[in-house]
């Protein structure tokens, strides 16, 4: 998670770091391997039974907590010993890891709006900038919802601030749409909660009408990978992580209210609907000292209406500060981990050497369903390296998990061990019970600590990237290369190193393949096609010369794919190469990328739509949320047509003769009554 309101002042510092420091004296024991917690520990799915019982909880950690000051602390280090496996076979196309994983002790229902985002799983849209109902694109931009009407053009039809006041301390970030509403996620420093705003669009005239704004007491929400909120079918999932001293007494309580006026609040004193009782925490299942309440809510919205309240069931579960959403058309899956409080900086360990499951930190993957049910949880070891390393299809749940020793610290450059796991879904039970053997099994390095990674039904593929950011290669570098692994699920074991000819920035599914993009030089972008047929291949390499991508969420890049393999793919870019970091809080529109793909897997550049330098029209400003954390650009595929929005313009164009041509121009910041040119 990321704090903006201390990141936006932060922007453009150096951090440094002290790498020479001198090694911190060892302790006995980390926080998490320390005895005394297995007292306020349950291997059951238990939740609390009464208010003093969670109070009792919090109390008895603080004794344990002061009376252990001197050994709970992440980065104090005891020894590690590596355990000697025996090598792996491996095909001799493959980068194997040295050492073996030797003690490695549905029906789904579509969203009822179509969704036009770059979405991980089919079923389940994710919040965005860009959303369509019906013949209506409607953008995120500037705390503001602009309503484009489609039918023979590109006209504004709507322009609504989300905001109330100019002066608001508030992030508006993500969009959902079901059915004819709304939703926009917002983050109030004020209100110190997740705000959800309704509207309702009218299909016939694109206006916008508001319904409600619901305030969820939360921490801000803001993740630089993930997305905060998701919709199942007609259900909205929010993930909110809360930390325990907010439950220390009963008036701090998250609450799910209406938003009201200072007024309101004076002749109103109510503190809104609690969205967590004592009955709805789960005691944690792993040891920790560092716990953190990890929420989900899920709110039905098929039949809300203006006035109504939102109505949202919450379940909680105590465990480890580090945690990873990821949400299938039935179930969402939280997986936890001990994070750097109760691990901190590592130690110099033995290079080239896999460790055993006993120097992996200790996990607990939750599973709770969509559509109401008993929750469950499954014992793993490592963790995820985001959310889309985690995938569920088929009556199971799978994931790419980083394998490494949490005694050791690990720079990005260097490879790193992973496993696959592979858990039927009836293996979440009401107990915690520890992942079989034969359930994980040992996977090639990448050769690098930063992971891409993606799913693609019957095929994981992953790669290292060979530097954490996203610029391109400096001139006086050698030419960088990469290695894509492409795992297919149902036999993990036959994995496939594919040989790419520039380093990985970005890996995305286009159809039933996989694209990587990256740099070999500094001449600019490189664009491969992975085929994923019976046995993987490169199917093609294309170069985009002096073009540098600027937008690193996975939202930013687009596809669309007919039933024979071929179609287009889209990504933002820029001519200028040392504004191609993809940081978060880049907020210049960029140019958008165009490319075709052959049912063959042939890749050409169809060129670029480019976005225009000027002001903004006469009497239109940005008052709320101008740093456009969540990107400004984006491709967009919809009834056959092709759109690009680049900040506050979108283009229409076409594809003729293998190149994208611009059609029509709307400028969103240009009054209501004026026309696209």
């Amino acid at each position: 998670m990321v704090v903006r309101t201390f990141a936006a002042l932060l922007l453009g510092l150096p951090l440094a770091f002290g790498a020479n420091a001198a090694p911190a004296p060892r302790a006995s024991v980390y926080s998490f391997e320390d005895p005394a917690l297995d007292a306020l520990t349950s291997p059951e799915l238990t939740r609390f039974e009464s208010e003093a019982a969670l109070r009792s909880y919090i109390k008895r950690l603080h004794r344990l907590d002061k009376g252990a000051r001197g050994r709970w602390v992440g980065w104090r280090r005891n020894a590690l010993s590596y355990a000697q496996a025996p090598g792996l076979p491996c095909p001799p196309d493959q980068v194997c890891p040295e050492e073996g994983l030797n003690e490695l002790v549905v029906t789904a229902s579509k969203a009822s709006s179509p969704s036009i985002t770059n979405n991980q799983t089919n079923g389940v849209d994710e919040g965005d900038i860009v959303k369509q109902i019906g013949p209506f694109l409607l953008v995120l931009q500037d705390g503001r919802i602009f309503s484009v009407d489609t039918r023979g053009g590109l006209r504004l039809a709507d322009r609504r601030n989300v905001y109330r006041r100019s002066d608001s301390d508030t992030w508006y970030d993500e969009m959902l749409v079901q059915g004819d509403h709304i939703l926009v996620t917002a983050y109030s420093y004020e209100e110190g909660a997740s705000e959800i705003s309704v509207f309702r669009l009218d299909r016939a005239t694109g206006r916008i009408a508001p319904d409600g704004v619901f305030m969820i007491s939360s921490n801000d929400y803001y993740d630089g990978d993930n997305y905060a909120t998701r919709i199942v079918g007609d259900r909205l999932v929010i993930y909110t992580p809360y930390a325990l001293d907010a439950f220390e007494g009963r008036d701090g309580r998250p609450t799910i209210r209406r938003w009201q006026t200072e007024d309101e609040r004076k002749r109103n004193l109510a503190r809104g609907a609690r969205l967590l009782d004592a009955t709805d925490i789960y005691r944690p299942v792993v040891r920790t000292s560092a716990p953190v309440i990890h929420t989900i809510s899920i709110c039905p919205l098929g039949e809300l209406r203006a006035g109504d309240d939102l109505a949202c069931k919450a379940t909680a579960f105590i465990g480890p500060e580090r945690a990873e959403m990821f949400v299938s058309p039935d179930d969402v899956f939280l997986w936890t981990s001990p994070g750097w409080s109760e691990v901190g900086w590592g130690q110099s360990c033995p290079a080239g050497q896999r460790p055993v499951r006993r120097d992996v930190l200790p996990a607990a993957i939750f599973r709770l369903p969509v559509r109401g049910g008993e929750p469950g949880v499954l014992g793993a070891s490592g963790a995820p390296f985001n959310q889309f390393s985690m995938d569920s299809q088929g009556g199971a749940f799978r994931a790419l998990i980083d394998w490494a020793p949490f005694r050791c610290d690990r720079e990005w450059r260097e490879p790193v061990s992973v496993a696959f796991l592979d858990a039927p879904l009836r293996l979440f039970g009401s107990r915690l019970l520890p992942l079989s053997d034969t359930r994980l099994t040992p996977l090639p390095s990448p050769g690098s600590g930063t992971i891409e990674n993606r799913f693609a039904d019957r095929w994981l593929v992953y790669g290292g990237r060979t530097r954490w950011y996203g610029y391109a290669s400096d001139d006086d570098e050698p030419p960088q290369t990469a290695k894509a692994i492409a795992v297919p699920v149902a036999q993990p074991a036959a994995a496939k190193t594919l040989d790419l000819p520039h380093n990985i920035v970005r890996l995305e599914r286009v159809g039933d393949d996989m694209m990587a993009n990256g740099y070999r030089d500094a001449s600019g972008l490189n664009v491969t096609l992975m085929k994923l047929d019976a046995v993987p291949r490169v199917a093609s390499t294309t170069h985009l010369p002096d073009r540098f991508e600027s937008e690193g969420r996975s939202h930013a890049f687009n596809s669309t794919i007919d039933l024979s393999g071929a179609g287009m793919i889209g990504v933002p870019t820029v001519k200028r190469d040392k504004e191609d970091g993809r940081w978060w809080w880049r907020s210049e529109a960029s140019d958008v990328s165009f490319l075709t793909v052959a049912r063959q897997g042939d890749l050409a550049s169809a060129g670029e739509i480019l976005t225009r330098e000027q002001e903004p029209a006469s009497g239109y400003k940005c008052e709320v949320s101008c740093i456009d954390w969540y990107g400004n650009s984006r491709p967009i595929f919809t009834d056959g047509r092709i759109f690009a929005l680049m900040g506050t313009e979108i283009v229409e164009a076409q594809l003729n003769g293998g190149q994208i041509l611009e059609m029509r121009r709307l400028d969103l910041t240009q009054p209501l009554s004026s026309p696209a040119r």
